[in-house]
Order: C-alpha cells, then structure tokens, then sequence
C-alpha cells in the first residue's frame, strides 16, 4: 500500500508540476500578449495623436484663412461703398462744380487735342462751345492741338462723355473713371484705411 500511496504522491506532483509550469507557461504568453496589446495600442495612440494634431492644424489653418476672407470681403466691400459715395457725390454736385469736374476730365483725358467728344444726353448743357474753348486753351497751353470738337450725343452712358479718335474711343463717365482710378488706388486705399 504504501507504494501506491508513493505512486499516487508522485503522479499527484508531477500532475501539479506539470499543471504549475503550464500555468506559468500561460502566465508568460499573457504577458507578452498583454506588452504586445500595450505596445499596439501606443501605437494606435500615437498614430491617433498624429492624426489629431493634423486635423486640428488643418481645422486652424482653414479657420485662419476663413479669417482672412471675411476681411479681405469687407475691405472690399468698405472700397465699394467709399467708389458709390464718389459717385454719388459727383452726382450730386451743383451745375458749376460739376461743370468745372468735366472740364477737368476733358483736359485730363484729351491726348493729342483732336478728339471729338461725344455727350451723354444728361450732359447736353455740361459741356457747350464756351467750355470747349476754354479746355482748347488749355491744350494748346501744354503743348497739344487744342482742336476738341462736340460730336453729338449718346445715350448709352449716364454722365460724362465719350473721347473719340481714329475709330478708338475713350470712356469718361465718371463711373469709367472711378474704375480706373480705384485699380490704380486700391491698394494705396487699402493701405490708408486699414492700417
């Protein structure tokens, strides 16, 4: 009997070594299966902290350059209504200062002195012989023919007048000439008024 119990006592220890080292066994594959989920999952994390901290530079850089469009759309829009104030403020002149603006515009806009200059119908009494040899005078004064003819008449702009010379015709309503002057004098406006 005693040598079954000495059977039964090593087959019981070598069952509970075995069952030990199988646990121990198991123990280390859950380690290192629990330091390579850690290992993913920091990599995860910071593939996800990457990701994040791009998308959140992308979120500021796009809400800085929305930023910048909403100023850039209201110096726009501030430029626009300064040119209609203009404008307005042209429209608005009394006959003598408006008088005086057209003649101002003829000798400005006059390159040789042989022009012919075509009215708008609202300027029929704007500009009439008196007026055109005075700025006559003028032109030959800097040194141009100071020959401007009155052509007639055009309903196709609201103020001012048309310059016309060999077939090339120049448009001075004062709407035109605020184009022209406001691509010259944006960015100097800008400058002044938004600094």
């Amino acid at each position: 009997m005693a040598e079954i119990d000495s059977l039964k006592n090593r087959i019981l220890k070598e069952s509970k070594d075995k069952a030990e080292a199988k646990e121990r066994e198991a123990e280390a594959q859950v380690r290192e299966m629990l330091k390579e989920s850690e290992e993913k999952i920091q990599v995860i994390l910071n593939d996800g902290k990457k990701e994040g901290d791009a998308l959140k530079n992308r979120i500021i850089s796009k809400a800085h350059m929305d930023y910048k469009n909403m100023i850039l759309e209201a110096k726009q829009e501030a430029l626009e209504k300064i040119f209609e104030l203009v404008l307005q403020r042209i429209k608005e002149m009394n006959k003598e200062d408006y008088t005086h603006f057209l003649e101002r515009l003829l000798i400005h806009n006059t390159e040789t002195g042989t022009e012919e200059v075509i009215l708008s119908k609202n300027d029929e009494e704007g500009i009439d012989a008196e007026l055109l040899n005075k700025v006559n005078k003028e032109l030959i004064s800097q040194g141009k023919e100071g020959k401007l003819i009155l052509k007639g008449y055009r309903d196709s702009i609201s103020s001012g007048f048309i310059l016309q010379r060999d077939g090339i015709e120049i448009n001075c309503s004062p709407k035109s000439q605020l184009r022209l002057l406001r691509d010259n004098l944006e960015e100097e406006l800008v400058d002044i008024l938004f600094k």
